[in-house]
């Protein structure tokens, strides 16, 4: 019963937690000179009368802001993921392409289009 609640919250949960954290990377785009050097993120943020932002960061904070930002990905982690996801693919259509097929295919004989006659 639990286990079935749980889902069922995750269900609406993770969906709008995903559209929020688009949403926030899309459109709060902002940066900070630190140091001479430009530090671009996004994240909600007031604005001053000048039309920046209105707040700094710290170099802990942006340490922070750097690490949950960078997404690194080993190739083989990317191929292995890809071959997964392509061999369940073929096993959610290989029904679908064999029935097709098959019906197409009647008494033995088929009615696709024999080739042309001189």
């Amino acid at each position: 019963m639990l286990h079935e609640k749980i889902k069922s919250v995750l269900k609406i949960a993770l969906p709008v937690l995903f559209i929020f954290y688009a949403a926030s990377v899309s459109l709060f785009v902002h940066t900070h000179v630190v140091n001479g050097v430009t530090i671009v993120h996004s994240h909600p943020y007031s604005k001053n009368s000048d039309g920046n932002p209105a707040h700094q960061h710290s170099g802990t904070q942006i340490e922070l802001i750097h690490q949950l930002s960078t997404f690194f990905a080993s190739d083989q982690v990317i191929s292995s993921v890809t071959i997964v996801s392509f061999s369940l693919l073929l096993e959610v259509i290989q029904p679908f392409v064999f029935c097709s097929i098959s019906k197409g295919i009647t008494g033995g004989l088929s009615r696709l289009r024999p080739p042309p006659a001189f």
